[in-house]
């Protein structure tokens, strides 16, 4: 399946959107979505995502499990802080595992964060269940 909203003035990804399991290209770019909903990691399927020309601000940790996902367009985000640039410029299987660390330390109850060019602490991690 192919879902095509680019180039509109959309703010964010409705989450019946996350309930299509079979998505397998996701077209947001061109709009003004400032967030994308954690759960988008529900869509397994996904092999391309474009959001690309958005507000964008940061990615869900939930990215890191799509394996299927070989193309991720984050260009002309202007906000975006979180992964670092850096990280995002190394490529998609570089950034899933990126996020990956932070799942992993979800659910190990470490937080895992040496050599991941981070210029200040994640302040989204303060929101994670294993803080508390």
């Amino acid at each position: 399946q192919i879902l095509n909203i680019a180039d509109n003035q959309i703010t964010k990804i409705p989450p019946a959107i996350l309930d299509l399991t079979t998505l397998k290209i996701l077209l947001a770019d061109g709009n003004q979505i400032k967030t994308i909903p954690e759960n988008l990691g529900n869509c397994l399927g996904l092999g391309q995502i474009c959001l690309a020309r958005n507000l964008l601000e940061s990615l869900p940790f939930s990215m890191g499990v799509l394996t299927r996902l070989g193309v991720l367009r984050l260009e002309d985000n202007p906000g975006m802080v979180f992964p670092p640039v850096e990280v995002v410029g190394l490529g998609v299987a570089k950034l899933r595992a990126f996020l990956n660390r932070f799942i992993s330390s979800d659910t190990s109850n470490r937080m895992l964060l040496s050599y991941m060019r981070l210029s200040e602490f994640p302040m989204r991690m303060c929101d994670s269940t294993f803080l508390s």
